[in-house]
């Protein structure tokens, strides 16, 4: 399957033409660019990162609580997403690059 195939059936238009579209907006004061990578590797940084962003005071209780809350297990355990009936498809591993082995060589060529 290539990824003009495989991408309508989860998103309307052109994928890349939706990503471009926020990318745009890259230098935004309002808009705020994570990537999963990085929030995986540094966490805490990350959250200090949106802190920021959202310009807010965050004490060190509610902060552990936040890192605590937003790991890959503890999300895919509690349920966070209510009534999806293939939790395990949605969540699946929770690390960088897994999603290379969900796609053929054809449709990783499409994204890398």
């Amino acid at each position: 399957m290539t990824g003009e195939k495989f991408w309508p059936g989860y998103y309307e238009g052109d994928w890349f033409h939706y990503v471009l579209s926020w990318w745009e907006h890259c230098d935004s004061k309002n808009i705020l660019f994570l990537k999963y990578e990085d929030l995986t590797k540094d966490t805490v940084g990350i959250l200090k990162h949106i802190v920021q962003f959202l310009d807010i005071e965050l004490g060190q209780e509610k902060s552990n609580e936040i890192l605590e809350k937003v790991q890959f297990q503890t999300m895919k355990s509690d349920n966070v997403l209510g009534d999806v009936k293939e939790i395990d498809k949605f969540f699946r591993k929770g690390k960088v690059g897994a999603w290379k082995v969900q796609f053929t060589v054809a449709q990783n060529g499409f994204f890398g």
